[in-house]
């Protein structure tokens, strides 16, 4: 049974470090970083107001 379980893990792994998976990470994390600087401005608007 532990043979079996290794050969079922070894698929993911290689998925994971696939380069298609990477580009889109890459991608979201620039919009991440946009979203938080909107929320950056919308938070400094809120304090000014204040």
């Amino acid at each position: 049974m532990e043979q079996y379980s290794q050969l079922h893990k070894e698929p993911e792994q290689e998925q994971r470090i696939s380069p298609q998976d990477s580009q889109p990470a890459a991608t979201d994390i620039k919009e991440i970083r946009r979203q938080l600087g909107w929320d950056l401005m919308e938070a400094q608007r809120q304090w000014r107001s204040r």
